[in-house]
């Protein structure tokens, strides 16, 4: 976790981050890694027992979690969020706009060290297409899906999209678990990143638009078995 240095005057305080947003992000990690089952059920005092901590800490994280949309309120505790057809569908509207706008900034023109990098996680996105289980696919997809949103360097906008694609976070693992969706997904992150390279836009909206349509379409899938 980074300190933050405050100087006021000749004075200097060093700030560590709140137990609250550690426990936020310890806890939003692995929704994003796909840890936890849609059945899964977290409770205050288990999530205490876990991290060696007081309840207070854990209550904030959770609310925070809550607010964000990333987990619900249930009898028994809090777990993933349950999402109809409809609520997927909305999500995903959105989350195209977002992210159609982060293609079209990124089409403007990266650096090559830019480019080296998305080459790099491509790669290691590929690398596990074939690997048993969606987890080590799941860490790849994450790290270049962050990545993307990062070098556009509007840090607004890489937490708006960042908060919706986490919303689905759930759905994109069950429909990962399937190889050949995972092969889908890899060619069509290959074929966006060339065409950034190029600063094609129109080319990169719609490989990108293209393939997010399909994703919402298994995400609504996904619901209606879950149900």
């Amino acid at each position: 976790m980074p300190i933050n240095n405050l100087q006021v005057g000749n004075a200097s305080v060093v700030r560590k981050p709140r137990l609250s947003n550690q426990i936020y992000e310890l806890i939003r990690g692995d929704l994003r890694s796909g840890k936890y089952a849609a059945d899964t059920r977290f409770t205050e005092p288990g999530i205490a027992r876990t991290l060696n901590t007081s309840r207070t800490p854990v209550r904030e994280a959770i609310f925070q979690l809550v607010s964000n949309g990333l987990l619900s309120e249930y009898d028994r505790g809090y777990g993933l969020p349950k999402l109809s057809s409809e609520n997927i569908s909305q999500m995903m509207e959105i989350r195209i706009a977002l992210e159609s706008l982060i293609i079209r900034k990124l089409c403007q023109g990266l650096s090559k060290a830019s480019l080296k990098k998305l080459d790099s996680a491509i790669a290691k996105e590929k690398k596990t297409v074939n690997k048993d289980g969606h987890e080590a696919f799941i860490d790849a997809n994450n790290a270049l899906r962050e990545l993307l949103y990062e070098l556009t360097e509007n840090p607004y906008l890489q937490e708006s999209a960042e908060l919706y694609a986490d919303r689905l976070q759930v759905f994109r693992v069950l429909t990962l678990s399937s190889k050949e969706n995972r092969k889908f997904v890899s060619n069509a992150h290959a074929e966006l990143v060339a065409a950034i390279a190029i600063r094609d836009t129109d080319l990169a909206l719609s490989i990108h638009t293209g393939m997010l349509s399909n994703a919402t379409q298994a995400y609504m899938e996904a619901a209606e078995t879950e149900d």
